[in-house]
């Protein structure tokens, strides 16, 4: 984050990422894509202040403090843990009149975060600094669910922008988060965050197309006007120049977003596929694998390519590609392995709580 508009690729995609999770009005996209790409230098902090202006009141706190919370969603693990290096950041959060306690327990959520759609936690891990976030949420007096699931899910068009009438959707959205988090399912959170992330990165291709139509269609009639110039007999050298520049600098800026866009696709193919091996069974059940698929027609081939996926032990194999997993995925759900092995599973601890509960029964009755 700077102060002086210049921004880096990484800029790029990380305003992408918010606009898309702020889910505007095409209306609104357009008059900040033309502010955007505009000469403006004005001064962040001054915008700051306009920003407080337009907000409802009896709404500010918490905007402004998902306003903080999408600012740190910009930051990689290692800026997280220095974050109070930023100077920015801290000028922004005293501002907003949000105290570096509060800050603190943004930046260690988003961390959460990370490490949870990442899969960096054992299930005791993630329940332990769930319940730690909790703890330190309350002392402050700040909702768990708003400090955790805000980024990963939400962000500002779900909570703060709810009171402007923005984002209803993100507002279910945050009633499920909140349900999950009250639930401890880590598997269920962090298959949650995989695809909405998935989605964000799909609107945030979307945004960066549509600023590289636009960078091109100005190009385009900087160019015109430029081949009209030079027919005049006047002399125009010197507006000439300026265009030359002027169209140098959009095509700079062109190639910024044309590399921002495809890393952001590399990292939407990668939570993929990431999301379709949360689903997939880690552990495969040879045994119960046999069974499924001799009643199938293609049985002996469905076994033989699932098997190609899972080693010796049983293991999903690690370094396969998105494409490989699709078409693991299709044929385990072909013979129904999931929902047959789940049903299995329960079956098995249903007569395991019955024949615990019949022993503890009779050896109550023994004493009688």
């Amino acid at each position: 984050m700077n102060s002086d508009n210049d921004f880096s690729e990484k800029d790029f995609r990380n305003y992408a990422e918010i606009e898309t999770r702020l889910n505007v009005s095409e209306e609104v996209d357009t008059e900040m894509r033309q502010y955007r790409f505009s000469n403006s230098n004005d001064n962040i902090f001054d915008e700051f202040t306009e920003l407080e202006n337009l907000i409802p009141e009896g709404s500010r706190d918490l905007i402004l403090q998902s306003l903080i919370n999408d600012i740190l969603s910009t930051f990689d693990d290692e800026k997280l843990d220095s974050w109070k290096d930023d100077e920015i950041l801290l000028k922004m959060a005293e501002k907003a009149n949000i105290s570096e306690d509060k800050v603190s327990l943004i930046a260690t959520s988003q961390k959460f975060n990370h490490d949870l759609m990442d899969d960096k936690l054992t299930r005791d891990e993630y329940k332990e600094r769930l319940q730690k976030i909790k703890e330190i949420s309350a002392s402050l007096g700040v909702s768990s669910v708003t400090s955790v699931a805000t980024l990963a899910l939400i962000g500002t068009g779900g909570l703060g922008l709810a009171t402007l009438g923005v984002g209803a959707a993100s507002v279910a959205a945050y009633k499920g988060v909140k349900r999950l988090i009250k639930s401890n399912d880590k598997e269920s959170m962090r298959s949650e965050m995989l695809q909405n992330k998935i989605k964000k990165l799909m609107g945030s291709q979307s945004l960066i197309l549509k600023d590289i139509n636009y960078l091109s269609d100005a190009i385009i009639q900087i160019s015109y006007r430029e081949s009209e110039l030079s027919k005049q007999l006047t002399d125009s050298e010197q507006q000439l120049s300026g265009m030359e520049e002027q169209i140098d600098q959009l095509l700079q800026t062109i190639k910024k977003f044309s590399s921002a866009g495809t890393k952001v696709d590399a990292e939407r193919r990668e939570r993929e596929r990431q999301l379709i091996i949360a689903k997939l069974p880690a552990q495969i059940n040879f045994e119960k694998l046999h069974d499924l698929v001799t009643s199938h027609t293609l049985g002996k081939d469905i076994e033989s390519q699932i098997l190609k996926s899972y080693d010796e032990a049983g293991k999903l194999q690690s370094g396969q590609s998105l494409a490989e997993l699709e078409a693991l995925s299709k044929m385990l759900d072909s013979i129904e392995y999931n929902k047959k092995v789940t049903a299995a599973n329960a079956k098995s601890v249903a007569k395991s709580t019955r024949e615990k509960t019949q022993n503890a029964l009779n050896s109550f009755f023994k004493g009688f």
